[in-house]
């Protein structure tokens, strides 16, 4: 039997390499990461923004919620 932490790890590691090294991510995959890490991908989203100084990342969720 496989191990559900396993496949979720490999599920994440997928889309997350799925993501391009910069520009904007497509909304499917942006759908796909929310509904697998949900409130924890606003909150990442948000520190990263803080940190580069823009809002871009949290308004894009937003947008595509």
């Amino acid at each position: 039997m496989d191990n559900p932490s396993h496949d979720f790890l490999s599920l994440a590691a997928t889309l997350l390499n799925a993501l391009p090294p910069s520009g904007q991510v497509q909304d499917q995959a942006m759908l796909q990461l929310h509904a697998l890490f949900g409130p924890m991908l606003m909150s990442a989203l948000q520190l990263i923004d803080r940190r580069e100084g823009e809002w871009s990342g949290s308004s894009v969720l937003r947008s595509n919620v």
